[in-house]
């Protein structure tokens, strides 16, 4: 998934169309809004209790959220749940369907925080190291990093800081 502002002000548009359209969906961001929650991914159920929605009207909102590449619905299968991996940060997504589309900012779009939680309320525990970088004579540059970061974690690490912007 890359994540050009072209296609974040396109899949923003999208997103902002279909909350504007569906009540379950807008029942959906509202509770996402003042959820203090960060999701990597959602459970129907956990969804659909906590928004106050009919289990198919989740359902329903999570593919249509699927069909504008916020991400991916999974029907669960062999015990598991089905379920939403989310590809941005559900609050983000919910803050650009819930806001006045002269506002819209497909910036407000962000990837899913790293240390979001797997599901449902359970927090992943993930050990951290601080490392410290002198980028200048003036500024220390604090970076904490998984316990267990490795080469691919470092290569999306170093596309990220190509992404930074320049003015």
């Amino acid at each position: 998934m890359k994540y050009n502002s072209k296609h974040m002000h396109e899949v923003a548009e999208e997103v902002w169309a279909i909350s504007q359209k569906d009540a379950s969906i807008s029942t959906l961001f509202d509770w996402l809004v003042n959820s203090d929650l960060l999701m990597k991914t959602t459970t129907v159920a956990f969804a659909a209790t906590h928004a106050n929605l009919e289990y198919y009207e989740a359902v329903d909102a999570f593919k249509s959220l699927e069909a504008c590449e916020v991400g991916n619905f999974i029907v669960g299968r062999k015990g598991k749940e089905s379920r939403f991996d989310w590809y941005y940060d559900p609050v983000s997504v919910a803050l650009v369907g819930s806001s006045d589309m002269m506002e819209l900012d497909p910036d407000y779009l962000e990837p899913v925080h790293a240390n979001a939680i797997i599901d449902d309320g359970m927090i992943e525990s993930i050990n951290e190291i601080e490392h410290t970088f002198r980028l200048r004579e003036n500024y220390m540059l604090l970076v904490n990093l998984p316990e267990d970061f490795d080469k691919s974690d470092l290569v999306r690490l170093k596309r990220w800081l190509d992404t930074l912007p320049f003015d």
